[in-house]
């Protein structure tokens, strides 16, 4: 037999924070759409510097955007682990729990 053990409390607590973290990224996300306050892209003027500054602004812009969506994609996919992970604790606590109901008696 295994000595590992699930504790449900700090599973809950963890996913409470992943989610936390999740709904804050997903209204920086909002927030970076285009039209929305860090969607617009700002005047650089006409300049050979400006041109510069432009791609450089628009390929950061892009990174930011890549990253945050890999993020968000993260946190997702740590939630639903961590549900998955509760799930099969609670359903092996009950398998565990009839099992020995069955030998006592």
């Amino acid at each position: 037999m295994s000595d590992r053990a699930v504790d449900p409390e700090a599973l809950a607590e963890f996913r409470e924070v992943a989610q936390g973290r999740l709904d804050h990224l997903d209204s920086l996300i909002d927030r970076l759409r285009h039209g929305n306050d860090l969607g617009v892209e700002p005047g650089f003027g006409l300049l050979d510097s400006g041109v510069t500054a432009r791609e450089a602004y628009r390929e950061f812009h892009r990174l930011t955007w890549s990253n945050l969506q890999d993020l968000r994609a993260d946190l997702a996919g740590i939630i639903a682990t961590v549900d998955g992970v509760a799930e099969r604790a609670v359903a092996t606590d009950d398998e565990s729990a009839a099992h020995l109901s069955r030998s006592k008696d």
